[in-house]
């Protein structure tokens, strides 16, 4: 699956009882942590609780690329919680596109260059958008989780 770029996530109406949910997180080391604690809160009393480790582990995976590649005080997530899905949105001030990381060149220390496979690998859809149109300000990237059968 290649990711979606365009303005927003694909459209999709809000169910009236979807809730949304916004934090900002100072750009530090402590950033992926405090969204992951945030998100965490959030899906275990939601209906969605079974989405929690692919949700963290992408949402990790996109607050700690804004630390590491860009210089912006401030990360901010978004969370939409719906009935049949979740979407979440990490944006940073910065309207540079995503690195495009070959497979064969990880890092020399084996700890980067992975992260938006592993969101590839793990989210139903992703993407990502470029509020400001033909004058960007900043990006958004987002994933969506979709609600599974079974119990939370």
């Amino acid at each position: 699956m290649r990711p979606s770029t365009g303005l927003r996530p694909p459209a999709t109406p809000l169910p009236s009882r979807s809730r949304r949910l916004r934090i900002t997180v100072p750009n530090t080391p402590a950033a992926p942590k405090a969204a992951r604690d945030w998100l965490a809160g959030i899906l275990c009393e939601s209906p969605h609780s079974q989405l929690a480790d692919d949700g963290l582990l992408c949402l990790s995976e996109l607050v700690t690329n804004a630390h590491r590649h860009t210089s912006v005080p401030a990360i901010r997530v978004q969370a939409l919680i719906a009935v049949e899905f979740v979407v979440v949105r990490v944006r940073d001030n910065c309207s540079k596109p995503l690195p495009v990381q070959a497979a064969s060149s990880p890092c020399e220390n084996g700890e980067c260059g992975r992260g938006l496979a592993l969101i590839e690998a793990y989210a139903d859809a992703w993407g990502v958008t470029f509020p400001g149109g033909g004058q960007p300000q900043g990006k958004a990237v987002w994933f969506r989780l979709l609600a599974r059968g079974g119990p939370g």
